[in-house]
């Protein structure tokens, strides 16, 4: 009986060993479990982080590339609007040459024309004081208006 009671006492001690192991192991693994969740939790925690302020730059670039494409379209905008008015002042200035050109070309040929004009005159008197010329006894000449009446 005692044996038997050595015996039932080894095994009793064995068996509570033994489940006292299994549960320090299964403690242990729920422990390690816990351990690697918290460690993905503070990870995934980590990367949304990072994902934010990297959102956040990009947004904070995007921003920066519209004013500066804004501020570049304007810039465009006034050098297009300076070239169109210097287009205009060009054009308006040539305009200006032209009809000064045309002006001086009008005077020119109405210069041209008074000139002409004076010399038909002067060659008209010229003809008509031949014609009205006699010679004279005395070989010389006498104007046409004093010898005609």
């Amino acid at each position: 009986e005692e044996e038997e009671d050595q015996q039932e006492e080894e095994h009793k001690g064995a068996q509570e060993e033994e489940e006292d192991q299994e549960e320090k192991e299964h403690k242990g693994a729920q422990e390690h479990k816990e351990e690697e969740e918290d460690q993905q939790d503070q990870q995934d925690q980590q990367e949304k982080e990072h994902k934010g302020a990297q959102e956040e730059e990009e947004d904070q670039q995007d921003q920066q590339d519209q004013e500066h494409k804004g501020a570049q379209e304007e810039e465009e905008d006034q050098q297009d609007q300076q070239d169109q008015q210097e287009k205009e002042h060009k054009g308006a200035q040539e305009e200006e040459e032209d009809q000064q050109d045309q002006q001086d070309q009008q005077e020119k040929e109405h210069k041209g024309a008074q000139e002409e004009e004076r010399r038909r005159k002067i060659n008209k008197r010229r003809r008509s004081g031949r014609e009205g010329t006699q010679r004279s006894p005395g070989g010389g000449r006498r104007s046409g208006r004093e010898g005609t009446q």
